[in-house]
């Protein structure tokens, strides 16, 4: 009974057809969020998302062996969305994956929720209760620049903590692709976590969010709310915005990003990168700073 009676965090990993980095997350995130283990209590919830029954399964018994929940999602999901002309295949069916979570999950949630893409991993200590103490959601504001001076503010999906406690209007929250009505009566279409946009225009919510800023940004006083440019850092030879543990063997051509030096996202893990003057795939220097990071 006394375990039932704690807060609990709920974290979700969106994954899609493939198991390739569940162990790597999960192991990653067990050892960097921090908690009042008193008070609280942390559970993990996976993606099983896959078009066929066997890959479905395989992700869902993966989830099983390493004491994660998994939530099936629904098939065929663009198909039956209705589009916006130019919008790819992904970003809608990401953007609807993550609002069926919200929907049927996070939005019932008491405490706090936190959203990570497949390929965002801690990289540092966290503690999710402080940090998102007084605010509605911790994450990444991106806007379209060439939209100014209308500015469609919204967040990217791969990274959000939800505080329960203090977060308001949760019904109208999306992150939908949509076609998107400025102040000024101009539309726009936009990628998934475009609708959040609404959101964090009523009653001005975008005063109670935390931004997670990404670290080698040209201004690190960036605002999202007032820049002319949207700064979202690749790192590429400018490898002094990495945690010094991460620069081991590290090419330009990888563009991870570092948010906050408390979260990496690899960004185009499916790509390789070997060529005569690299020497190992981004694959393996992940699992080379995975190792580093596990034993530190």
């Amino acid at each position: 009974m006394e375990e039932l009676s704690k807060k609990e965090i709920k974290v979700y990993l969106a994954h899609y057809d493939t198991t390739r980095f569940f162990e790597r997350q999960v192991h990653l995130i067990r050892k960097y969020f921090k908690y009042n283990h008193a008070t609280t209590t942390m559970k993990l919830y996976g993606f099983v998302d896959s078009e066929t029954d066997g890959t479905s399964e395989i992700m869902r018994q993966k989830w099983l062996e390493l004491d994660v929940i998994p939530i099936d999602l629904p098939r065929g999901r663009v198909a039956e969305h209705s589009v916006p002309h130019g919008m790819m295949g992904f970003s809608v069916s990401y953007g609807l994956a993550f609002q069926y979570i919200y929907d049927n999950y996070i939005k019932h949630d008491t405490y706090r929720s936190v959203f990570l893409e497949n390929d965002m991993f801690p990289i540092d200590y966290i503690d999710i209760e402080e940090y998102s103490k007084g605010y509605k959601i911790c994450g990444d504001i991106r806007f379209n620049t060439g939209n100014l001076p209308d500015r469609i503010i919204m967040f990217y999906l791969g990274l959000q903590i939800f505080n329960h406690e203090y977060m308001t209007e949760k019904d109208m929250y999306s992150g939908r692709c949509g076609y998107i009505k400025a102040l000024s009566g101009n539309t726009y279409a936009t990628d998934c976590g475009g609708e959040s946009y609404y959101w964090l225009q009523h009653n001005e919510n975008y005063k109670s969010i935390r931004h997670i800023p990404t670290i080698g940004c040209i201004n690190p006083n960036y605002d999202p709310f007032n820049s002319l440019i949207c700064e979202v850092h690749n790192i590429t030879s400018d490898t002094e915005h990495l945690p010094e543990l991460l620069r081991v063997g590290y090419h330009p051509s990888f563009r991870v990003v570092n948010y906050d030096n408390l979260f990496l996202h690899l960004e185009l893990m499916g790509h390789d990168y070997d060529n005569d003057s690299i020497k190992y795939t981004k694959n393996e220097w992940f699992n080379n700073i995975y190792k580093i990071l596990m034993e530190k």
